[in-house]
């Protein structure tokens, strides 16, 4: 049981609503659509904290 109970502790500081999140950002695309699009493809995951995100992306095609 002290094997499952850790992993389930660990679980729990993954699902952390402070922790950092890093959101790719499509070349033209609004930061809010980035992040919404992230939302809508993790249903379960806690509402992000827009100081907590990271946006990467490419540099724009010259």
């Amino acid at each position: 049981m002290t094997n499952l109970t850790s992993r389930l502790d660990r679980l729990e500081e993954v699902m952390d609503p402070k922790r950092s999140i890093v959101v790719w950002q499509n070349h033209g695309e609004a930061a809010e659509a980035a992040i919404a699009r992230w939302s809508a493809a993790r249903p379960g995951e806690p509402e992000l904290n827009p100081n907590n995100v990271q946006l990467i992306g490419w540099e724009a095609p010259q």
